[in-house]
């Protein structure tokens, strides 16, 4: 967990206000006679929720049919289902060691920050055109080698193309490139930034419940 005042939060406490919330929160869980620590897994709880709340937005900004400057487009469905569950909290005896995680497969790395990708082997990679997609907007074949009766030649724009020929129909099934450029689009770290401060405020009023509760 991040420190309650790198987010600006401040307790009131005894006529006093300490900028540093988790400072006020010490001062008065000393004067119940208790200890911030001991509800750590208050803090635990918040987080799933702020954890969960945040992923499934990004879950439901990635579901859409189309790929856009700012989301991807759903096809497997893989993407969603990691957001979903890949997601964890970590609990611990301290509230400033709770943290939580969201494990994502490294490919979605160049989706989140963006970046070049050029060919492992050979001179260019093989990006699929519409005849090669099934419904979904996933490969028909997981390599361009397993497509039958191929030939590459150049199109009538000049760009290089990988065609099916059958009979007299000719299909473009792969555009050759040497390399490929990747906009950030999956926005996990500004998603996560965005939701922060309500969580922030979030798990410190569930902390001043906690200390509190058999206040009467």
């Amino acid at each position: 967990m991040t420190d309650t005042h790198d987010v600006g939060l401040s307790v009131s406490y005894g006529n006093r206000r300490y900028q540093d919330a988790r400072r006020g929160l010490d001062a008065l869980a000393a004067t119940l006679g208790k200890n911030v620590d001991d509800f750590a897994h208050v803090v635990a709880r918040e987080m799933r929720v702020f954890i969960a709340r945040e992923t499934d937005k990004l879950a439901a900004r990635h579901s859409g049919t189309t790929t856009t400057d700012k989301a991807l487009a759903k096809r497997t469905g893989r993407l969603v289902r990691e957001l979903q569950h890949g997601r964890v909290v970590h609990e611990a005896a301290k509230v400033a060691d709770v943290y939580g995680e969201v494990t994502l497969p490294g490919e979605y790395r160049i989706q989140e920050y963006g970046g070049t990708i050029t060919p492992r082997e050979g001179q260019y990679l093989f990006v699929p055109l519409p005849a090669a997609l099934k419904a979904d907007g996933s490969p028909k074949k997981l390599n361009p080698r397993q497509w039958q009766h191929t030939l590459i030649a150049e199109s009538r724009k000049g760009n290089l193309l990988l065609f099916q020929r059958l009979g007299r129909k000719v299909t473009p099934l792969y555009a050759l490139k040497p390399q490929v450029r990747v906009r950030p689009r999956l926005g996990f770290v500004a998603q996560m930034k965005r939701g922060f401060p309500e969580f922030a405020d979030r798990a410190l009023e569930a902390l001043l419940d906690a200390l509190t509760k058999d206040i009467t």
